[in-house]
């Protein structure tokens, strides 16, 4: 299935389709829910609006509703005075066109904050890694870290 946006032609679209794309090859999707469903992005210009798709493996409203709503937060985070004129929601490939189902903004989910705490950890792990490099550089048997005359 896939989650789709549709908007009129406006500017804020770029940034919604730049996010998007950012978020799936970030992987954010995937510890939502520990299953690599995202297969991808595709964005659909025409005359009557503009569709951004997030295309998955599933049509499970258990794995495929959390990522709805991160798609969903995305939209609202880069169109918060515009949220209203997005509709997003969930269609199946084997009916197009018919939706099966939305998400509420104030639908919540567990996995939300498996995510934070996981990118906290990850960027935590790579200062970690950062500094332990530096220390090793510079405190390597053989390296004199002075200045040679």
């Amino acid at each position: 299935g896939r989650w789709i946006v549709k908007a009129e032609k406006q500017k804020i679209i770029d940034d919604i389709w730049t996010e998007v794309v950012l978020s799936v090859i970030g992987e954010t999707y995937y510890p939502l829910i520990n299953e690599d469903i995202v297969c991808g992005v595709v964005c659909s210009v025409r005359r009557g609006g503009v569709k951004i798709a997030l295309w998955l493996s599933s049509r499970e409203e258990k794995l495929v509703k959390p990522l709805g709503l991160r798609f969903k937060r995305i939209v609202q985070a880069l169109a918060p005075d515009d949220a209203d004129r997005f509709t997003i929601g969930f269609e199946g490939f084997a009916n197009p066109g018919d939706e099966m189902f939305t998400v509420d903004m104030n639908d919540h989910f567990e996995a939300d904050q498996k995510v934070v705490d996981a990118s906290t950890r990850k960027a935590a792990a790579a200062q970690q890694r950062a500094a332990a490099a530096t220390a090793e550089t510079a405190g390597e048997p053989g390296k004199d870290a002075t200045p040679k005359d």
